[in-house]
């Protein structure tokens, strides 16, 4: 999976670059997965300092693009990420929408097919989220991530 990152978010895409190469992402895995939603990858429950969220009105969670995953506080995004494999401009019942919520840093320019196949692995429940049926039954690993030129 190739990912073109964004510019004008450079808190966040600084951030993903730094712990990219600092290797914290090698041999991790896709530890949530739902399937007409979205990849989730990167550490979990790591003590890593948290970064602010980069929003601003072009931030739109499109099919490809790469989000900063966070809690349900505002500015608590660390390492974990998704790739949306949907239009998700989504509008909670509290109003809040997600392009409001999680910073879009970049897209999938190569690699949509294998990020494809990884959002429709089988699934069982969860329990990093609270049971939900997103654990992938296989453990897809991300062996290597590499910052190109």
């Amino acid at each position: 999976i190739t990912i073109q990152m964004r510019d004008d978010k450079p808190i966040t895409t600084a951030n993903f670059i730094n712990l990219t190469q600092q290797g914290l992402y090698d041999n991790t895995v896709f530890h949530r997965v739902l399937a007409g939603f979205m990849v989730q990858g990167g550490v979990v429950q790591q003590n890593l300092p948290t970064i602010p969220d980069e929003i601003g009105n072009d931030n739109q969670n499109s099919i490809g693009t790469i989000t900063m995953a966070k809690t349900s506080q505002p500015n608590s995004a660390t390492s974990s990420f998704f790739i949306n494999v949907a239009e998700n401009h989504i509008v909670y019942q509290d109003g809040t929408k997600f392009d409001d919520t999680y910073t879009v840093f970049g897209k999938v320019i190569a690699g949509m097919d294998v990020v494809n196949a990884i959002a429709n692995v089988a699934v069982g429940p969860n329990t990093l989220m609270g049971g939900e049926n997103s654990a992938p039954l296989t453990t897809i690993t991300l062996i290597k991530a590499t910052v190109l030129p």
